[in-house]
């Protein structure tokens, strides 16, 4: 996790880490309960930057991060449910 920044700044910094994250689980540099974890982290401490409503992911970030990675993301956080601050 210390590969990543943890507290993004913004929506497209965000994206850039989740994309460098699924490329290194890829390359397999990252093993899958370690994106796991770095991908729920996002979820839980910025899902207002992740998430644009209960079932859809924010639009720039789908748009940086493509569709490919974008179906990691959603297996990674099968079962995840967003609360309701």
């Amino acid at each position: 996790m210390e590969n990543y920044i943890m507290h993004p700044s913004s929506v497209k910094g965000l994206a850039a880490e989740i994309t460098k994250a699924c490329n290194d689980y890829h390359a397999r540099q990252l093993s899958e309960q370690e994106l796991k974890r770095v991908i729920r982290h996002w979820a839980n401490s910025y899902g207002a930057m992740l998430f644009a409503g209960p079932d859809c992911f924010n639009p720039t970030i789908v748009k940086v991060i493509g569709a490919k990675r974008l179906r990691l993301m959603e297996t990674m956080l099968g079962g995840f449910q967003t609360s309701m601050m």
